[in-house]
C-alpha cells in the first residue's frame, strides 16, 4: 500500500495505490485480508476531508450490480457474483 499526497492550487488529492490480498481459497488467510482493509480503512478514515481521493490497484474483487453495491459501481459492471474481497472492498 502506497499513499501521495499531492498539494494543488486549487485542491489537494490523496492517490492511495494497492494491491490487495489473493481470493485463492488455497492461498487466502482471513487474517490478512482483514489487517488489509482495516490498513486501507484507516488510511481514507486520515484522508483530510476536502481532499480527492483516488484509490488504484488491483483489489482482487469482483463487484456485482447489487443496489446495495449502486454507489461504488454504477450500474454497469463486468461480474455476475460479487466476491469476497469486493465485499469487503465495497
Amino acid at each position: 500500500m502506497c499513499k501521495l499526497r499531492i498539494r494543488g492550487k486549487f485542491y489537494n488529492m490523496t492517490i492511495v495505490s494497492v494491491y490487495s490480498p489473493t481470493e485463492d481459497e488455497n492461498k487466502r488467510n482471513a487474517e490478512d485480508v482483514e489487517r488489509f482493509y482495516n490498513k486501507l480503512s484507516d488510511v481514507c478514515d486520515k484522508t483530510p476531508r476536502n481532499d480527492a481521493l483516488i484509490l488504484l490497484g488491483d483489489f482482487n474483487a469482483k463487484i456485482w450490480r447489487e443496489h446495495s453495491n449502486k454507489r461504488v459501481a454504477g450500474r454497469h459492471t463486468l461480474h455476475d457474483i460479487t466476491s469476497e474481497n469486493g465485499e469487503e472492498l465495497v
